[in-house]
């Protein structure tokens, strides 16, 4: 038998009420239902279980009343007087996750999420709590812009490390646009380095190491020449730490013409040296494995357990990684600025107006007077 009086000693605590109910509940009948209504029961007593966890939730750990607002997985908290505004920004919100997810929306986590503006007093919020902060209310679609992007990157937070310290925060993980892939096309062919260069060129290996999708011990070895490796190390800087690490032995090595010092030196500090192509370069190849793969593509991404980053995302795309490294190649490549033409009659009419704007700037008495 369950008694009252143990939940008195308890001190009250909810949750614990409910575990009461649902463990009293379910031995005292069990022997005279059968298993349908047995579930029945379960899943309703576990329903009322999530109710009062919610309530202990927003009274006693925010410090006031919220009201929930709930589509597919999200679970947003928020101040009853921003209860109707944010019930649109969640509708807009999930809407815009749908079509750039699809059916990796289950990726979400069901945590909850507590919105506030800026300006809300001091919160106490539980550790399985997120909180997303609204600087500025807004129009409901800039405010589910910027959630949507919030959630976006929880999502990426909940992938393994291997993946995000690849690509330590993406901005996005939709489509690439022709604006982000004229800025990696120019990282593309200003890079001094032999490998850009060979990737430049067409060797889809030499791209797969620019954009570090291998794995190795000596990762640097991958990057760098043996001359590039001690350039990068001769030019390390004046800061205390290069003045410090010149009295190590691999540093000395190094600069002394021992090509295997570089690599053990640099490798120990890749930090500060980068890979040959930016991180904007990497998230441009994780937008394309993302767009080739279409829907469930994230989901396979987080599925996969390929080794190395470039197996990952071929998962992702659902093609081999060498093709989709030449898909990727072929996208940068054609998002080169246009060039602009200046045939004989532009070229004499601009050399007219800059005469004209040259006479009028000498005429001015800022010019003529002393």
């Amino acid at each position: 038998m369950c008694s009252v009086r143990v939940a008195s000693r308890m001190n009250a605590r909810l949750p614990a009420v409910g575990a009461l109910i649902l463990v009293c509940a379910t031995a005292s009948g069990l022997h005279a239902q059968d298993a349908a209504q047995y579930r029945d029961k379960v899943d309703r007593l576990a329903a009322r279980l999530e109710a009062v966890r919610a309530q202990v939730l927003a009274k006693d750990s925010i410090g006031s009343p919220v009201d929930t607002v709930r589509r597919g997985p999200l679970r947003l908290l928020v101040r009853p007087e921003r209860q109707a505004f944010l019930a649109e920004v969640a509708d807009i919100t999930w809407d815009t996750l749908a079509t750039m997810l699809g059916a990796d929306t289950l990726l979400i986590l069901g945590s909850h999420v507590f919105v506030h503006v800026a300006d809300d007093s001091r919160l106490r919020l539980p550790p399985d709590v997120g909180q997303y902060r609204i600087w500025r209310l807004g129009e409901p679609r800039d405010v589910a812009a910027d959630l949507a992007r919030f959630i976006v990157h929880t999502i990426w937070e909940g992938l393994d490390a291997t993946l995000r310290s690849w690509l330590s925060n993406p901005a996005g993980l939709d489509s690439l646009s022709n604006t982000q892939a004229e800025a990696v096309y120019v990282d593309l062919v200003t890079a001094p380095w032999e490998l850009v260069k060979a990737c430049r060129a067409g060797d889809l290996e030499a791209c797969a190491r620019s954009l570090d999708l291998e794995v190795a011990d000596d990762t640097v070895s991958l990057w760098y020449t043996a001359e590039e490796q001690r350039r990068r190390v001769e030019k390390g800087g004046g800061t205390w730490w290069d003045i410090y690490n010149r009295k190590l032995p691999d540093y000395i090595g190094c600069t002394g013409g021992d090509d295997a010092a570089c690599s053990v030196y640099l490798n120990q500090h890749r930090w500060m040296i980068g890979a040959p192509l930016s991180a904007s370069a990497r998230e441009s190849f994780l937008r394309v494995a993302l767009e080739v793969g279409g829907e469930g593509a994230l989901g396979r991404l987080a599925r996969s357990e390929a080794p190395a980053t470039g197996g990952r995302l071929s998962a992702a795309a659902g093609v081999p990684r060498d093709s989709l490294i030449a898909l990727w190649r072929d996208r940068i490549l054609a998002a080169a600025p246009a060039q602009v033409i200046i045939t004989g009659a532009t070229g004499w009419t601009a050399l007219a107006w800059v005469l004209v704007l040259a006479f009028l700037a000498l005429r001015s008495t800022r010019w003529r007077n002393p």
